[in-house]
C-alpha cells in the first residue's frame, strides 16, 4: 500500500500548479515587478507585503477608491490566503477584487506605488 501512495503523491506532485510543488512555487516566487529574480527569490511574503503597503497607502492619498481594498487585498489576512486552495466562491470572490483594483489602478501604472502595489498581487495571488 506504501508503495501505492507514494506512486499516487509523485503523479499528483509532477502535475501540480499549488503548494505541493515546491520547486515551481520557489520559481513562481522568483516572478517580479521590481526586483531581479534571485533577489525575488529571496524576499519573504513580510518584506513583499511591506513594499506593497507603501505603495497602496501612496495611492490611496492620490485616489480614495482605493481604500475599499485595505480590507480585502492589502490587509494582515491577505498574507495567509492561498488562492489554489481557497472555495470555488472564494476563489472567485477573489478575481473579482483583484480585477476591479486592477481596473481602477490602470491609469497610475506607470507611478512607482502602482507598481509595487501590483507586485503584491503577482506574487501573492499570482
Amino acid at each position: 500500500m506504501a508503495s501505492n501512495l507514494a506512486a499516487q503523491l509523485s503523479a499528483i506532485a509532477a502535475t501540480s500548479t499549488n503548494t505541493l510543488n515546491t520547486q515551481k512555487l520557489r520559481s513562481i516566487h522568483a516572478i517580479s515587478l521590481l526586483f531581479p529574480p534571485e533577489v525575488a527569490a529571496a524576499q519573504d511574503t513580510d518584506t513583499i507585503f511591506s513594499i506593497a503597503i507603501e505603495g497602496f497607502r501612496e495611492l490611496c492619498q492620490l485616489d480614495r477608491r482605493f481604500l475599499l481594498y485595505e480590507k480585502g487585498l492589502f490587509s494582515e489576512h491577505s498574507k495567509n490566503v492561498d488562492r489554489f486552495v481557497l472555495p470555488q466562491a472564494s476563489a472567485e470572490s477573489l478575481s473579482k477584487s483583484i480585477d476591479g483594483f486592477l481596473q481602477l489602478l490602470c491609469g497610475r501604472m506607470l507611478l512607482q506605488p502602482a507598481l509595487r502595489a501590483l507586485e503584491w498581487l503577482v506574487r501573492q495571488f499570482r
